[in-house]
């Protein structure tokens, strides 16, 4: 992933994974636009300054790409985007070599 060719990213998962993935994106230059999360007590409280929403809600947001901000959960949590009619969704992978990369869902047999 270049980090250039997104400039509104929205972050799936507002944890620990979405806090580390948040602070790396802002030292590269870029503002997520919000967090999304499945969980209903994150959903409408704000995390690290952005607010989290639903997968319903932000799917009428203006955003670029979708990072889901998971290992464990990432194949649940790229499915509800998915079925919630989010577009461009990203999920991390683990190549053999040990190098961590983000693979668009659309890509997945």
């Amino acid at each position: 992933l270049l980090f250039e060719e997104y400039k509104k990213p929205l972050l799936y998962g507002a944890g620990i994974i979405g806090s580390i993935l948040f602070d790396i994106l802002q030292t590269e230059g870029i503002e997520p636009i919000g967090f999304v999360d499945d969980s209903k007590v994150k959903q409408g409280n704000m995390f690290h300054g952005m607010y989290v929403y639903s997968a319903e809600e932000a799917k009428e947001l203006q955003y670029d790409v979708v990072i889901v901000a998971s290992f464990r959960h990432s194949n649940d949590i790229a499915k509800n985007a998915k079925n919630a009619g989010m577009k461009n969704i990203m999920v991390f992978t683990i190549s053999e070599m040990g190098e961590v990369e983000l693979e668009n869902i659309k890509n997945r047999v």
